[in-house]
């Protein structure tokens, strides 16, 4: 890959950065070419070389979003490991990432960004659905093994599973990071092992990460 590629790639994933920190401090409405190329210390003309617009600009930050997710879930799918440590070490990574990128949120959930845009609903659709049959297939191999009920389908389990953050996520966005989200997927997590898992509930540790809260 040559330099000037690489160093492409570089400056449109600072480019999605930028544009989603301005998200997590002033909304979706504060992103303009002038903004973000000001945070990146481009000159607009100069952004326009990547991106042509708002629309891109927001097209790139989802780019990043999906690889983050799918990352995630490539990480930590290691076949040699228990699979329900692997489920709570993912759940874990995805709440990590909204701490991180505290502007997700707003993404995910505004309908500036999808409304009229069927395109982007439908690539969005299709990460969402990439990353059910991940959690799916990890599902699968559980109960393959015995750790996890067999009398429910796995994809069923995975939407499940899915649901475990997204609500969550959603309430702390809302409640611009009061929302106690750690101690909710904690409990959430708990109520995910009581229903599905097939071992004794001492074996099963709950998630051990701290929040961090807006100012």
């Amino acid at each position: 890959m040559g330099t000037k590629k690489v160093d492409t790639e570089i400056r449109r994933e600072q480019i999605a950065l930028a544009a989603l920190s301005l998200v997590e401090k002033q909304g979706l409405q504060a992103v303009t070419v002038t903004r973000v190329a000001r945070l990146v210390g481009l000159v607009p003309s100069a952004l326009y070389r990547h991106f042509k617009g708002k629309d891109q600009i927001i097209d790139a930050v989802l780019d990043l979003i999906e690889e983050q997710m799918i990352t995630n879930l490539a990480e930590i799918d290691n076949p040699a490991d228990d699979p329900v440590a692997v489920l709570r070490n993912l759940l874990m990574r995805q709440v990590q990432m909204v701490l991180q990128y505290q502007a997700i949120p707003h993404f995910l959930f505004s309908e500036e960004v999808f409304n009229g845009r069927p395109k982007r609903k439908k690539k969005f659709f299709n990460l969402i659905s990439t990353f059910l049959n991940g959690v799916a297939s990890i599902i699968r191999r559980g109960q393959e093994q015995g750790n996890i009920r067999q009398d429910r389908d796995a994809k069923s389990l995975a939407t499940l599973f899915i649901g475990l953050f997204h609500p969550a996520f959603f309430l702390w966005h809302l409640s611009d990071g009061q929302f106690d989200l750690t101690r909710q997927i904690n409990l959430t997590w708990e109520s995910f092992v009581d229903a599905v898992v097939r071992c004794d509930r001492s074996e099963i540790q709950t998630l051990g990460w701290k929040e961090t809260h807006r100012d």
